[in-house]
Protein backbone atom coordinates (compact mmCIF):
# COMPACT_ATOMS: atom_id res chain seq x y z
CA UNK A 1 0.00 0.00 0.00
CA UNK A 2 1.78 3.37 -1.14
CA UNK A 3 0.01 6.97 -0.88
CA UNK A 4 0.69 9.25 -3.80
CA UNK A 5 2.34 12.58 -3.00
CA UNK A 6 0.64 14.78 -4.76
CA UNK A 7 -3.00 12.89 -4.53
CA UNK A 8 -2.87 11.90 -1.41
CA UNK A 9 -5.04 8.54 -2.82
CA UNK A 10 -3.61 5.29 -1.63
CA UNK A 11 -2.75 2.80 -3.84
CA UNK A 12 -1.49 -0.93 -4.39
CA UNK A 13 1.94 -1.05 -5.00
CA UNK A 14 3.36 -4.83 -6.76
CA UNK A 15 7.09 -5.31 -6.94
CA UNK A 16 8.95 -8.07 -8.79
CA UNK A 17 12.34 -8.58 -8.35
CA UNK A 18 13.90 -9.07 -11.94
CA UNK A 19 16.32 -11.22 -10.48
CA UNK A 20 13.42 -13.90 -9.80
CA UNK A 21 11.53 -13.25 -13.13
CA UNK A 22 15.08 -14.32 -14.53
CA UNK A 23 16.14 -16.99 -12.01
CA UNK A 24 12.42 -18.86 -12.10
CA UNK A 25 12.12 -18.33 -16.02
CA UNK A 26 9.15 -15.73 -15.53
CA UNK A 27 9.98 -13.21 -18.35
CA UNK A 28 6.83 -13.83 -20.32
CA UNK A 29 4.76 -14.51 -17.49
CA UNK A 30 5.97 -11.31 -16.17
CA UNK A 31 5.12 -9.63 -19.90
CA UNK A 32 1.78 -10.85 -20.75
CA UNK A 33 0.91 -9.42 -17.24
CA UNK A 34 2.14 -6.02 -17.89
CA UNK A 35 0.32 -6.34 -21.38
CA UNK A 36 -2.96 -7.31 -19.94
CA UNK A 37 -2.90 -4.67 -17.16
CA UNK A 38 -2.34 -1.72 -19.70
CA UNK A 39 -4.76 -3.17 -22.35
CA UNK A 40 -7.35 -3.21 -19.62
CA UNK A 41 -5.76 0.18 -18.38
CA UNK A 42 -6.63 1.57 -21.70
CA UNK A 43 -9.61 0.23 -23.18
CA UNK A 44 -11.59 -1.41 -20.56
CA UNK A 45 -11.05 1.31 -17.25
CA UNK A 46 -14.12 0.12 -15.28
CA UNK A 47 -13.49 -3.75 -15.47
CA UNK A 48 -15.09 -4.60 -12.11
CA UNK A 49 -12.98 -8.02 -12.93
CA UNK A 50 -9.82 -6.59 -13.34
CA UNK A 51 -7.74 -4.21 -11.00
CA UNK A 52 -6.63 -1.25 -12.86
CA UNK A 53 -2.80 -0.17 -13.57
CA UNK A 54 -2.23 3.21 -12.63
CA UNK A 55 1.37 3.45 -13.42
CA UNK A 56 4.54 0.69 -14.51
CA UNK A 57 7.71 1.49 -13.69
CA UNK A 58 11.12 -0.27 -13.11
CA UNK A 59 14.71 0.72 -11.05
CA UNK A 60 17.79 -1.33 -11.19
CA UNK A 61 16.25 -4.73 -9.10
CA UNK A 62 12.60 -4.20 -9.54
CA UNK A 63 9.65 -4.06 -11.74
CA UNK A 64 6.50 -2.22 -9.88
CA UNK A 65 2.96 -2.17 -11.06
CA UNK A 66 0.43 0.74 -8.78
CA UNK A 67 -2.91 0.08 -8.99
CA UNK A 68 -6.00 0.72 -7.60
CA UNK A 69 -6.13 -0.48 -3.84
CA UNK A 70 -9.68 -2.33 -2.36
CA UNK A 71 -9.23 -3.29 0.76
CA UNK A 72 -9.84 -6.72 1.99
CA UNK A 73 -10.03 -8.24 -1.61
CA UNK A 74 -6.36 -9.46 -1.76
CA UNK A 75 -6.92 -13.19 -2.56
CA UNK A 76 -3.34 -14.01 -1.66
CA UNK A 77 -2.71 -11.60 1.16
CA UNK A 78 -5.46 -13.46 2.86
CA UNK A 79 -3.94 -16.89 2.02
CA UNK A 80 -1.01 -15.84 4.22
CA UNK A 81 -3.06 -14.05 7.19
CA UNK A 82 -5.14 -17.34 7.44
CA UNK A 83 -2.06 -19.15 7.30
CA UNK A 84 -3.48 -21.89 4.67
CA UNK A 85 -0.58 -21.73 2.03
CA UNK A 86 1.31 -24.60 2.68
CA UNK A 87 4.74 -25.21 0.90
CA UNK A 88 4.07 -27.39 -1.91
CA UNK A 89 0.54 -26.93 -1.41
CA UNK A 90 -1.90 -25.81 -3.99
CA UNK A 91 -5.38 -23.75 -3.45
CA UNK A 92 -7.31 -27.23 -5.09
CA UNK A 93 -5.14 -29.54 -2.07
CA UNK A 94 -6.34 -26.50 0.47
CA UNK A 95 -9.87 -27.24 -0.59
CA UNK A 96 -9.57 -30.58 -0.82
CA UNK A 97 -8.70 -30.80 3.73
CA UNK A 98 -11.41 -28.46 4.22
CA UNK A 99 -8.94 -25.12 5.04
CA UNK A 100 -10.72 -22.87 3.32
CA UNK A 101 -14.60 -23.71 3.54
CA UNK A 102 -17.34 -24.41 1.41
CA UNK A 103 -18.82 -20.77 1.21
CA UNK A 104 -15.42 -19.67 0.95
CA UNK A 105 -14.14 -22.32 -1.53
CA UNK A 106 -17.37 -21.10 -3.55
CA UNK A 107 -17.11 -17.22 -3.34
CA UNK A 108 -13.75 -17.69 -5.06
CA UNK A 109 -14.29 -20.41 -7.47
CA UNK A 110 -17.48 -17.88 -8.82
CA UNK A 111 -15.05 -14.94 -8.22
CA UNK A 112 -11.92 -16.52 -10.55
CA UNK A 113 -14.73 -17.93 -13.30
CA UNK A 114 -16.14 -14.53 -13.41
CA UNK A 115 -13.01 -12.59 -13.85
CA UNK A 116 -11.94 -15.53 -16.17
CA UNK A 117 -15.09 -15.02 -18.30
CA UNK A 118 -15.23 -11.26 -18.41
CA UNK A 119 -11.30 -11.92 -20.11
Amino acid sequence: MVRHTETAKIHAMKAISKRSVLTYDELDHTSTEVRILKHFAKYEPNNPFIVRLNYAFTDKENIYFVMDFYPGTLFFARKHRDEWLMIGGDLATQMEIGRLGHTRTRFYAVDITQGLLDL
